[in-house]
């Protein structure tokens, strides 16, 4: 069964706001999740059947569709799942036998695929992940806002990336974000809209505080919107552009750690928070 990429989407941030702590083997059920299992638990929630290997060598080897080095943050896509891999000369390659020749899943691939993680954000980039990292105080779900080690990235099977597909072809809006904003409205949620009127279906709805892209400005009134593959229009009123870079601040063997602007932390922490 196909499941539609913004239902993917929104399993992610269901069991982001549910504050699992990682353990291995965990799909955020009874508070606990490792990385793979982030993407599987969301795939449940989505309405698909369970996976036959908890692995992210096995989603690499078997679950994908057109795996490739990632060439640059240009290269990446709202719903991209990425990998961070490592070759048997490096330490701590550590490959199951069953990926190596004559193994149940061999296909010649000797990489070891040692950690994945979901594409949530591309104008100001966000991979979504679920590791453990002491020395940051990181136990969970946290999103990364450099590529890192992140260097190989496809599309997962079962996904329907068509409902965030627009008319240049490409996954995602159908133009190039202007800039990011944060939603700020009074507590509510901001509407977006398939016209830019108060008459316009409603097609999304943004929580306080979240962070979306800002495609075009129509008017003073109005603009064009992108978030979690949904693309319309919103009041500009409650949006207040982000500014400020990130800092890279290192990463360990299991995920990259970074520090954001107070304002991004604050998006990103309400997302995680209200969803």
């Amino acid at each position: 069964m196909a499941i539609r990429l913004s239902a993917f989407l929104a399993g992610i941030r269901q069991i982001a706001a549910s504050g699992p702590r990682y353990q291995t083997g965990g799909t955020g059920k009874g508070g606990v999740c490792d990385c793979v299992g982030l993407l599987m638990g969301a795939m449940y929630k989505a309405g698909r059947a369970a996976y036959p290997m908890h692995s992210s060598n096995y989603f690499a080897r078997c679950q994908m569709e057109g795996l490739r080095a990632i060439a640059g943050t240009g290269d990446l896509h709202v719903g991209d799942v990425v990998y961070k891999a490592r070759s048997p000369d490096q330490s701590g390659y550590n490959l199951h036998e069953r990926y190596l020749d004559g193994g149940r899943y061999w296909t010649g691939d000797l990489l070891d695929y040692y950690h994945i993680g979901v594409v949530t954000g591309v104008s100001l980039l966000r991979i979504t992940h679920c590791t453990k990292d002491e020395a940051a105080g990181i136990d969970g779900v946290t999103a990364d806002t450099k590529l890192g080690k992140w260097a190989y990235v496809g599309q997962l099977k079962c996904l329907r990336y068509d409902d965030v597909t627009g008319d240049t072809g490409q996954k995602g809006a159908t133009m190039a974000a202007l800039y990011d904003a944060k939603v700020t409205t009074t507590g509510g949620i901001l509407n977006i809209r398939a016209t830019a009127s108060l008459n316009g279906a409603v097609l999304g709805k943004v929580p306080n505080g979240a962070l979306l892209q800002v495609l075009e400005e129509v008017n003073t009134e109005w603009a064009r919107v992108f978030w979690e593959g949904v693309e319309g229009y919103a009041k500009r009123a409650f949006l207040t552009k982000i500014n400020g870079a990130e800092t890279d601040t290192g990463e360990d063997g299991a995920g990259v750690t970074n520090t954001l602007t107070a304002a991004e932390a604050a998006a990103l922490s309400s997302i995680f928070a209200k969803l």
